[in-house]
C-alpha cells in the first residue's frame, strides 16, 4: 500500500498516515484502446476468398453468426470455398463433407455480374441435400 502523510514534505513518523485507495485505470484504458485498434485493423482481413463485386442492398443484415460457411461465385460462374475452386458436379460432396450440421447457415457471395440462374443452381444443389438456411451476401448501398 502507498501511504502519504498529511504534509508530504515532512518525514516525521508522528504524523497520521492516510491510505490512497484510488485505482489508476489509465494503463487499463490504454491497453484496451490498443486492442481495439488491432482488432479494427485485422477484422477485414479475416474474410478469405476470391475477390468479387457484391450487389448492393439497403436492408440491414441479420445478426446471426454461429460458424457460417461461405461459398463465392465469381463473375465467370465458378464456385469457390475460400480460395479453392469447386467444380459444380462436386458441390454436393464438398458441402456434405465440410458442413457437418444441416442447421449451419450457408452464405453465398455471388458477383453482381453473373447470371441469376447460376446462383439459383447452387441454391438448388444445396437444398437437394438438405441445407435450408441459405443467405445471399450483398454490400450496403453507398449514399
Amino acid at each position: 500500500m502507498i501511504f502519504r502523510t498529511k504534509y508530504s514534505q515532512s518525514y516525521e513518523s508522528s504524523k497520521k498516515q492516510e491510505v490512497i485507495s484510488a485505482i489508476n485505470v489509465t494503463p487499463f484504458v490504454d491497453v484496451m484502446l490498443v486492442l481495439l485498434v488491432v482488432f479494427m485493423i485485422t477484422a477485414p482481413l479475416l474474410i478469405k476468398g476470391v475477390n468479387i463485386n457484391l450487389p448492393e442492398n439497403s436492408v440491414a443484415p441479420p445478426i446471426e453468426n454461429n460458424n457460417p460457411f461461405a461459398l463465392s461465385i465469381s463473375d465467370k460462374g465458378e464456385v469457390y470455398f475460400e480460395e479453392q475452386q469447386i467444380l459444380f458436379k462436386d458441390l454436393k460432396i464438398f458441402v456434405s463433407t465440410n458442413v457437418l450440421s444441416k442447421n449451419t447457415r450457408i452464405f453465398i457471395r455471388g458477383d453482381k455480374a453473373i447470371n441469376y440462374g447460376r446462383v439459383m443452381n447452387v441454391i438448388s444443389e444445396l437444398n437437394s441435400i438438405g441445407y435450408k438456411k441459405i443467405s445471399l451476401v450483398t454490400e450496403s448501398e453507398k449514399q
